[in-house]
């Protein structure tokens, strides 16, 4: 006969699997980001481009590229323009401190 702990633990690894059945599922379907992702690495540095919709607006918008200031070259697993949701096996966590060049740029005088 099982214990009641064992019972607890049982119901708790199933619980487990599900949301991890779940996670892979929405993994493959591109509806989660994949865990060490790019956007989330100190290294990672968005690209934005001007405009977006309506076309004339001053903002910036990001672009689902950027580029790795870590410097790995390619042949060691660096990535050439990253994407967002890409991987790395140099991922540390952290934002870039180029985030605020975008956040504090002025404004278009033209």
């Amino acid at each position: 006969m099982e214990s009641r702990e064992t019972k607890l633990l049982k119901q708790e690894n199933y619980i487990l699997r599900e949301a991890l059945d779940q996670l892979k599922e929405r993994m493959e379907n591109n509806e989660a980001c994949k865990p060490k992702s790019c956007q989330y690495c100190k290294y990672f540095v968005q690209y934005y481009i001007k405009g977006g919709f309506p076309v004339h607006t001053t903002k910036y918008v990001p672009i689902d590229k950027g580029h790795c200031i870590r410097g790995v070259p390619i042949k060691r697993g660096g990535i050439k323009n990253p994407a967002p949701s890409d991987t790395c096996p140099y991922f540390e966590i952290g934002t870039s401190n180029m985030e605020n060049v975008f956040v504090n740029a002025p404004e278009n005088h033209n």
